[in-house]
């Protein structure tokens, strides 16, 4: 080498690597098994590189980023609603959106990494929406006089076309940047769009279904608590 390097106090010589995929796990599993029965001499050591060090950073910061704005998102509803049951009930349309950022990027054969994981975090503050919609909607009809089931059914009739029109208008306008006009914008945006997209259709086709079953179970539950 025309220069010699130390980090540390240690000698250090690093070896670029310009793999086909851009998945990093899959290149760090190929790495390892390569190297597995190579042994080195003593005092020699080797680790992976500086861009695996700051994924594994990156994905930590998101990490603790996705609790910070489930919590922040249950505050705010538990503030609006003025209980802490119904925020619960809201809060499940989020795994509900996160199933479906798994079938985006399962079916469009795409990797999780930072920007799939925006989109998820993003999906957060996104898909709560709907459930907000439909079940202050059953709020207001219980004030009314309506029935349990009653409500459910009605909330659920009134705000399906809404729903599914915010969520369709969000799905088209994300879809230039998930199909990528070349191979560079394809590879920085695709992921995250694909994330928010996939999450949208399966949220908005699952909170119809679901929030309205939560929603009677947790009526049930605080009735038996009163009795």
């Amino acid at each position: 080498p025309e220069t010699v390097k130390k980090e540390n106090r240690r000698f250090v010589v690093k070896i670029p690597i310009f793999p086909a995929v851009r998945d990093l796990s899959k290149v760090r599993a190929e790495v390892l098994s390569a190297l597995a029965g190579f042994r080195l001499p003593k005092g020699y050591s080797w680790v992976m590189g500086e861009e695996y060090q700051e994924l594994i950073n990156m994905l930590y910061d998101l990490l603790v980023s996705v609790l910070l704005a489930v919590a922040l998102v249950f505050i705010v509803m538990t503030a609006q609603f003025e209980s802490f049951l119904l925020p619960f009930v809201v809060m499940f349309t989020i795994p509900l959106g996160w199933i479906g950022v798994v079938f985006g990027l399962a079916i469009t054969r795409s990797t999780f990494n930072v920007l799939s994981g925006a989109g998820t975090l993003l999906l957060i503050g996104i898909v709560v929406n709907n459930a907000i919609v439909l079940v202050d909607h059953i709020k207001n009809l219980r004030r009314r006089g309506l029935g349990e089931k009653e409500s459910l059914i009605q909330a659920t009739s009134d705000r399906l076309r809404p729903i599914a029109m915010t969520a369709l208008t969000t799905i088209i306008g994300l879809a230039p940047m998930a199909l990528g006009l070349n191979d560079t914008g394809k590879m920085v945006y695709s992921p995250l769009a694909i994330a928010v997209m996939g999450g949208l259709v399966v949220s908005t086709f699952l909170t119809p279904l679901v929030i309205p079953v939560i929603y009677s179970l947790t009526d049930s539950l605080k009735a038996v608590s009163y009795t």
